[in-house]
């Protein structure tokens, strides 16, 4: 690269290196990809095992405090209000407990 360079020729150089580095990183990565499939099926990882602390929060099942009599559905009290509940006396859909 010489000093007689323009800036147009080198952020032509620039565009065409990032370019080059984005496939080289794409063919890469599909290597790795590929090999680490290969290990964690040889070994019998688990996605806990290779990267604790990434654990999906299980969220606890809410239970139902409204049922439509009629059509069966249900809605737990949580969120916006059903259509077939909007505007009604929820408590005559309240599910007594034991029921």
């Amino acid at each position: 690269m010489g000093t007689d360079e323009s800036l147009d020729e080198l952020e032509a150089q620039q565009a065409e290196l990032t370019r080059r580095i984005e496939q080289k990183k794409k063919e890469e990565r599909t290597k790795v990809l590929a090999m680490v499939r290969q290990e964690v099926l040889r070994f019998g990882l688990t996605a806990d095992e290779i990267m604790p602390g990434k654990k999906k929060r299980e969220s606890a099942a809410v239970p139902v405090k409204y049922r439509n009599q009629e059509t069966g559905e249900t809605w737990t009290g949580r969120g916006r209000v059903p259509n077939w509940l909007a505007g009604l006396d929820k408590e005559q859909f309240l599910i007594q407990s034991g029921n």
